[in-house]
């Protein structure tokens, strides 16, 4: 293979993409590495777009250095402040895969499919008694040694099986296109991961989306959209004391009704710190702690996303962020697409994935099938 600045980008997005879906918390740097790499030889491409693209400047470099100045203020930790605010950095790499017009959809959406099969084979090896997955073996040192995820089954789970990758999310992404493409078997994949996850936002967000595509964004027309139509509505009532049994029960396993009051107490503990004005204004500073009633313990993170990127940076700073955020759904991007973001940021507001480097994966993704923002 001939050596191009193409190539060499392509490479080191292939190898940013697939630490930030499997190692989140880059144990090694190499998340890093690669995305300073991808800068460092298209910094010509990127300071090109600065300079005629106010809003990346703003979200891209003065964001996150308006973010850093916050938490140093606040905190004294500049250590914190840095690492904290990076992730809006990330945001950078999309006038770089403009620019080369890289797939960024396709290896992102094969990356996630690997995730998917690993999700899915780890249960199959269990469940025809293989390996155990409660028991030490190389995966599940992986995935706690190297800060994958969570494994393990449990009666007191909701769903018994819990293999859980921190970028579990954004298999809603795999789902959309498959469904889309009509791909039977990588839908049914992703929803049987999806399921395999055992978080409930995870689960129930979607099925409501599987059942949002099928009934309201059928693609044929006429007399076949109504029978489809029809024939999901009334599934659901026909079904509706089943599935109403069925949610009640998962809402209240011994897993659930744990992990419910964990958030209460964290709830308490939002509710404390919002209750002093400076804290609302201008936050406690990224990577700080605070004592978390639902751990009795002090955290630095907790799963209320929303509240807790608020707790650090304060309300008006968060307010410029979910600006950030919310924009793409103003765009002229297809229903289903915007449905498909909005159960992500709905699957967020219970899981610490609004403000990383997962959430970026997905920032960009957006983006970049952002009509306004390409012309």
């Amino acid at each position: 293979m001939i050596f191009t600045k193409k190539n060499a980008t392509i490479n080191l997005l292939v190898i940013f993409l697939v630490v930030c879906v499997f190692f989140p918390g880059d144990p090694f740097h190499i998340k890093l590495i690669s995305f300073f790499l991808i800068l460092a030889l298209n910094i010509s491409i990127v300071l090109k777009e600065l300079k005629k693209n106010d809003y990346l400047m703003f979200f891209g470099v003065l964001f996150p250095i308006i973010l850093i100045f916050q938490t140093f203020f606040v905190s004294h930790n500049l250590g914190s402040a840095i690492s904290g605010a990076y992730p809006a950095t990330l945001i950078l790499i999309l006038p770089v895969v403009r620019h080369y017009d890289i797939k960024y959809d396709k290896y992102l959406l094969r990356i996630v499919g690997g995730s998917v099969l690993l999700i899915v084979l780890i249960v199959l090896i269990d469940f025809i008694g293989v390996v155990d997955i409660n028991s030490p073996w190389f995966m599940r040192n992986a995935f706690y040694d190297y800060g994958m995820g969570i494994m393990g089954k449990s009666p007191m789970y909701s769903f018994y099986y819990k293999v859980f990758l921190k970028s579990s999310p954004l298999i809603v992404l795999l789902i959309n296109d498959s469904l889309k493409k009509k791909k039977i078997i990588i839908t049914a994949l992703s929803i049987l991961a999806m399921l395999f996850t055992g978080t409930r936002a995870n689960v129930l967000l979607c099925v409501i989306f599987v059942l949002y595509v099928l009934a309201f964004n059928y693609e044929k027309k006429g007399k076949e959209k109504v029978i489809v139509t029809f024939l999901v509505v009334s599934i659901l009532m026909f079904c509706f004391p089943l599935i109403y049994e069925y949610i009640n029960e998962i809402m209240s396993s011994k897993g659930a009704i744990a992990s419910d009051e964990i958030r209460d107490g964290q709830m308490r503990s939002f509710i404390e710190i919002f209750s002093d004005p400076f804290n609302l204004i201008f936050g406690m500073g990224l990577g700080s702690p605070f004592f978390n009633y639902g751990r009795n313990a002090y955290t630095t993170t907790a799963e209320f996303s929303y509240l807790e990127l608020m707790r650090q940076i304060g309300v008006p700073l968060f307010v410029v962020f979910m600006y950030f955020v919310l924009k793409p759904l103003t765009s002229s991007i297809s229903k289903q697409d915007k449905m498909t973001y909005i159960c992500y940021l709905i699957i967020a507001f219970t899981n610490p994935l609004l403000f990383s480097s997962t959430a970026y994966l997905l920032y960009i993704f957006v983006y970049n099938n952002t009509i306004e923002l390409k012309q």
